[in-house]
């Protein structure tokens, strides 16, 4: 099974997690029928919802609604750099900016 929906891929999310429809229901004070409309794709989580849900898998919200086929979040903290790595990542013209 291909996980080219909101649906499948929230199953095989909460399927990695070892949760139960209920057990996942129950983290977000939601009813099991509501996390089976979701797998069904027969209704979709409000925008508060669905990013608690990313959250909680750690993925895109983008990855959940199959706008990317990458799940993993950027790092948010990503590694310090020294002043010498700035410079380096970056071209410099010798072009004045009017």
């Amino acid at each position: 099974m291909e996980n080219n929906t909101f649906g499948t891929r929230l199953k095989a999310l909460r399927i990695s997690k070892r949760l139960t429809q209920e057990n996942f229901a129950n983290l977000f004070y939601l009813n099991k029928s509501s996390i089976s409309k979701y797998e069904k794709d027969k209704n979709l989580p409000e925008n508060q919802l669905l990013i608690k849900i990313a959250d909680f898998f750690e993925v895109s919200v983008d990855y959940l609604l199959c706008r990317t086929d990458q799940p993993k979040l950027l790092p948010s903290n990503p590694k310090p750099m020294t002043c010498e790595e700035f410079l380096k990542s970056y071209v410099f013209s010798n072009e004045e900016v009017d």
